[in-house]
């Protein structure tokens, strides 16, 4: 056999070899388009559904935070409410405790000033008591001094009449004695 008939023998086994596998590989070939057709389409299907399920979400996640916001708001007004009204509650304490204590220190400053007016008139009077005992000790006392002042200026005007007296008569007597030195001295 020759080189040529070994040849076509062997391209004779070899053509269908290769055109079943050409065939084989068009197949492959269709299946991997068919495949990735049917992979687009799954992914296509994925990223709908997924975009739906996100915007599901997305819808759910606003209305849930929307109901959020819509009770948090509520409950805000209901704190401002209770706040407004307990800050209500405590300034009517405040402004009635302040009436209170405004009456009371009122009251209490009434009767220190009646009792102080009180006190002041029984000193007020104590003291005109006193000052006319005073007043009365002193014109006794003036009246005593003045009677003792006359009774002085009497015992000294007696005493000087008599040391007067007792001048004259020791002045008398000087005389004499002067008179009896001078009469015996010549």
């Amino acid at each position: 056999m020759g080189p040529i008939v070994v040849v076509t023998v062997i391209i004779a086994l070899v053509t269908p070899l290769v055109t079943g596998f050409m065939a084989e590989f068009q197949s492959v070939k269709a299946e991997i388009r068919s495949s990735e057709a049917r992979v687009t389409e799954r992914i296509e299907a994925s990223e709908a559904r997924f975009t739906e399920a996100m915007q599901a979400n997305e819808k759910r996640f606003t209305e849930a935070l929307q109901t959020s916001e819509a009770r948090f708001a509520e409950r805000m007004k209901t704190n401002e409410k209770r706040f407004a009204e307990a800050l209500q509650a405590n300034e009517t304490r405040f402004t009635e405790r302040m009436d209170t204590s405004e009456k009371r220190f009122t009251e209490a400053l009434q009767a220190t000033e009646v009792r102080l007016r009180e006190e002041i008139r029984t000193t007020e009077a104590r003291l005109n008591k006193r000052i006319d005992e005073v007043r009365a000790d002193f014109k006794e006392f003036r009246s005593d001094f003045k009677t003792e002042v006359k009774e002085v200026k009497a015992e000294m005007k007696q005493d000087k009449a008599e040391l007067k007296a007792e001048i004259r008569a020791t002045g008398d007597t000087l005389d004499r004695v002067l008179e009896t030195l001078q009469a015996a001295k010549v």
